[in-house]
């Protein structure tokens, strides 16, 4: 995917903070069939 605005850059970096601290958090010990959390991505744009 290219962004090809600056809203569509804002977007996919929103995208890749919410997969990424969603991902580094993984425990990557725990046996087969633990659960892979959710990645929630809020549709509100912060005003601070």
């Amino acid at each position: 995917m290219v962004a090809n605005t600056p809203s569509e850059r804002a977007l996919y970096q929103r995208a890749y903070n919410a997969a990424s601290s969603v991902i580094d958090g993984v425990d990557l010990s725990a046996g087969d069939g633990a659960a892979v959390p959710d990645i929630v991505i809020g549709t509100r744009i912060s005003t601070e």
